[in-house]
């Protein structure tokens, strides 16, 4: 079961990337990106990435930031409504959509590949979250965590020109077995 659920969000995850998560519409002055993939909320991105507390008020929690920033979003560029729990790395927001539960998140980071795995999962440990399982290859890298709360499949590809674009597959826990 885990196996199917990591094949789904990284096939979505690799999706995104490819067909166009890599640039945000520069004709549309809020800068949101669309996915090809079709949800019940998009929300328009152009932020940066979030820390731990983002959103609660200023300079609330790692990472703090003002929270309330107009049209339901946090001035992280992240909507309100995402689990403030799990850090996201400092980048541009590409595209963020919600379906059933589930998030997806594109960003662009100004480090390399290997760099921005490094500070993600920092942070999601840092969060409490646990890894649970690593695949590396030549084109990216996968990283599973979970806490009781939620499961994140991390996903970093590095960009030619030094940068690496990443997605966050954030989840309700599996259904403990039993």
């Amino acid at each position: 079961m885990r196996t199917l659920a990591r094949a789904i969000a990284t096939g979505t995850a690799v999706a995104a990337l490819a067909l166009g998560g890599c640039s945000s519409d520069d004709d549309d002055e809020t800068g949101t990106a669309e996915t090809p993939a079709a949800t019940d909320a998009e929300t328009p991105a152009g932020g940066t990435g979030q820390g731990k507390g983002a959103g609660k008020g200023k300079g609330a929690g790692k990472g703090g930031g003002k929270g309330g920033g107009k049209g339901g979003q946090s001035s992280t560029g992240l909507p309100k409504e995402f689990p403030a729990e799990v850090s996201v790395i400092d980048g541009e927001i590409m595209s963020v959509t919600q379906d059933a539960g589930t998030w997806l998140v594109l960003a662009r980071s100004e480090a390399e590949r290997d760099a921005t795995v490094s500070t993600a999962v920092a942070q999601l440990l840092d969060d409490g979250f646990v890894e649970d399982d690593r695949e590396e290859t030549d084109e990216r890298v996968v990283v599973d965590l979970s806490t009781p709360a939620h499961r994140v499949s991390f996903q970093a590809v590095g960009n030619d020109d030094g940068t690496s674009m990443v997605s966050y597959t954030v989840s309700p826990p599996l259904p403990s077995a039993g």
